[in-house]
């Protein structure tokens, strides 16, 4: 039989436990919180419409050049927002693109722009967004045309409590060969800054 204040000790002990474990499981989960947010809502709600605005974008291809756009603007949709994950899709469209070689710049054509993206586990400090990004570049002056894609597993990053979705050195796959791109996209929400979280 087991004594009255042993019994009461082994009680104690069994609920610091549970209180410890329960605290492990959440501890992970807070770290992995991500979210989009704006100065005047806290949490953007789903069906939200965010822009994002690129004037740094760049690929090179060995042997074809430097391909560069002057301005890329990608008009997405708010799919998901809970506190703990967030996610959107769109599409956008590309202006003043050329591909330069050889001291020359040839006019291009990007369309059919789409980017998806959904936040992961955050790396080296950094917020992750696994993404899906796709264009069809045109060269008139040739009459070539290539479609580019993301590769599986592609991701961007961003600094959290920043604006900017960065893609860095992120790998594109077509026809036309394998490159990587070099991007940042500061997203808006009307005249508002979106804050990633």
């Amino acid at each position: 039989m087991t004594h009255p204040k042993r019994k009461m000790r082994l009680k104690r002990s069994a609920k610091a436990v549970l209180v410890v474990a329960a605290l492990a499981l959440a501890i992970p989960a807070a770290a992995s919180a991500a979210k989009l947010e704006t100065p005047a809502k806290p949490l953007l709600p789903v069906g939200s419409s965010i822009t994002g605005t690129s004037t740094n974008m760049g690929t090179e291809i060995a042997g074809q050049g430097y391909y560069y756009c002057e301005e890329v603007v990608v008009t997405e949709k708010v799919t998901r927002n809970d506190g703990s994950i967030f996610a959107f899709n769109g599409s956008g469209k590309a202006s003043g693109c050329y591909r330069e070689f050889g001291g020359i710049k040839h006019p291009l054509i990007r369309r059919n722009w789409t980017l998806q993206g959904e936040s992961i586990k955050p790396e080296g400090g950094l917020g992750q967004v696994a993404i899906q990004m796709s264009f069809v570049e045109e060269e008139p002056e040739t009459g070539l045309v290539c479609t580019w894609k993301t590769p599986a597993g592609a991701k961007a990053s961003y600094v959290i409590g920043g604006e900017s979705l960065n893609l860095k050195s992120v790998g594109l796959q077509g026809a036309c060969g394998a490159s990587a791109i070099n991007e940042s996209f500061l997203f808006r929400n009307g005249s508002e800054p979106v804050i990633f979280r």
